[in-house]
């Protein structure tokens, strides 16, 4: 199976190019765990008094922990029968991430998981705004101390960018 991951600051055309694979019965499609995670919070929050959304601007170690979980539970609901798994940012994106936030602390506990995860590629979108290059930057090292393979695709250039991530999945 080819695990395929779809990086990049947000706004950054991911989600985008993943919903252009979602009839595609060769591609597993594994959505972005931050954006389950996030409403999950929200919703809590507003249904239970006193509660306090974990995120990444309120408490980002258990918001990092909630990402891990809900991460390695949807890459392994991913059948075994998949030619190629399309998945919306991956275990690298966390330790950029936690980089970013100073919680490096957590890098330790991502390495074994990021090994385990076998990525065979990230292809990372160009940031959007000028604000995202730190996180750009971030993200593109994750992946390469992970030794995962990275391409980079622009974020101006949809066609573009289909074009290329189609000659990925179809290997």
């Amino acid at each position: 199976m080819r695990k395929i991951v779809l990086s990049g600051p947000n706004r950054a055309l991911r989600t985008e190019l993943q919903e252009a694979f979602y009839n595609n019965p060769d591609v597993y499609n594994v959505p972005e765990a931050a954006i389950t995670v996030i409403g999950d919070e929200l919703e809590r929050e507003k249904n239970e008094e006193g509660y306090i959304a974990r995120h990444k601007e309120t408490n980002f170690t258990a918001y990092g922990k909630l990402i891990i979980g809900k991460t390695l539970g949807q890459e392994k609901s991913i059948p075994l029968t998949t030619k190629t798994a399309l998945i919306n940012t991956g275990l690298c994106d966390l330790g950029a991430h936690a980089r970013l936030n100073k919680c490096e602390f957590l890098l330790p506990k991502l390495k074994p998981l990021i090994d385990a995860a076998r990525y065979s590629l990230a292809v990372i979108c160009d940031p959007v705004l000028s604000n995202e290059e730190e996180l750009h930057s971030l993200i593109l090292d994750s992946y390469r101390e992970a030794k995962i393979p990275t391409i980079k695709l622009p974020s101006d250039d949809f066609e573009s960018s289909l074009s290329r991530l189609q000659k990925e999945v179809n290997g």
